[in-house]
This record gives structure tokens, sequence and C-alpha cells, in this order.
């Protein structure tokens, strides 16, 4: 069971800060008027596959051993 908590602790640390990065930038965009139509279809596009991308990351993180993530 503790294997499992490294794994997902891991995955879910590197979720959060990819979310506060992209919430950053969007903020940083909006603030200085460059946020148009165009440029949050693009971001949504690619916070999809972001999302996608974790998904079929964590089938392959699950079936990894916890040592790899230890330091």
């Amino acid at each position: 069971m503790t294997d499992d908590l490294v794994k997902d602790a891991f995955l879910a640390t590197e979720a959060a800060s990819s979310l506060a990065v992209y919430g950053a930038t969007v903020t940083a965009f909006h603030r200085f008027g460059a946020l148009l139509s165009h440029i949050i279809a693009r971001r949504l596009i690619t916070g999809g596959s972001i999302m996608a991308d974790t998904l079929c990351a964590h089938s392959i993180v699950a079936g990894m051993s916890a040592n790899i993530f230890r330091v």
C-alpha cells in the first residue's frame, strides 16, 4: 500500500505543479490583454492533451516499482 502512495504522490505533485504553472500563465496573459478567443481554444486543446497524457502515464507508472521513485 505504501508503494502506491509513493507513485500516486509523485503523479499528484507533477499534476499540481503543471496546473499552477498553467494558471499563472493564463493570469499573466489575461492581465496583459493578450488572451484572445483563438488562444483560449488552443490552450484548452493543450490542457486536454496534457490530461490525456497524464492518464496514459498513470497506467505506465502503476506498473513500475516504487524503488524507482525513491531518492
